[in-house]
């Protein structure tokens, strides 16, 4: 919500700010539950940068004349319209009242997932499977596991024993 006002400030009397024309911001911050009021005049510095606490006071002079104390300085607004000042004033006043409700819980942080159990722990290796010899050539026999080796035998088959 922005809407268009000459801000005053009030020390005695209500002087205006020079430069004339605001445009004034009611902001909130979700994160934090935080609301402030912001005016920006001509130049890019703000006229009014301050936070709203549930303890200042929002109220009204005449229909388009409102005021408010940020702790520091009291505040006018002369609206330009009624329109405008009742929509803002209905804006304050409703976060005054938010900010002094209790705060909401947090909503719960969704449930993070379940953490990927640890890989089994190796098994005692098998003996590999008899691989067949690769093909062409003479014949050969697969091997087998290991086995001790028997004592030649004058023979001469090449093969393993029977």
């Amino acid at each position: 919500m922005c809407i268009r006002d000459s801000i005053y400030t009030h020390s005695g009397d209500w002087a205006a700010i020079p430069g004339g024309e605001c445009s004034v911001s009611l902001f909130y911050t979700a994160a934090s539950n935080a609301f402030r009021i912001v005016a920006m005049g001509r130049n890019p510095q703000p006229v009014i940068n301050a936070p709203l606490f549930k303890e200042h006071q929002y109220g009204r002079i005449s229909e388009t004349f409102h005021y408010w104390n940020d702790g520091r300085t009291n505040w006018g607004f002369n609206h330009y319209t009624q329109q405008d000042a009742n929509t803002f004033e209905s804006n304050v006043l409703k976060a005054l009242d938010d900010l002094k409700k209790p705060p909401k819980p947090a909503a719960a942080a969704p449930p993070k997932p379940a953490a990927k159990p640890a890989a089994p722990p190796p098994t005692p290796s098998k003996p590999t499977p008899p691989t067949p010899a690769p093909s062409g050539g003479g014949s050969r026999v697969a091997a087998k596991p290991p086995t001790p080796a028997p004592a030649p035998s004058g023979g001469g088959g090449g093969g393993p024993p029977p």
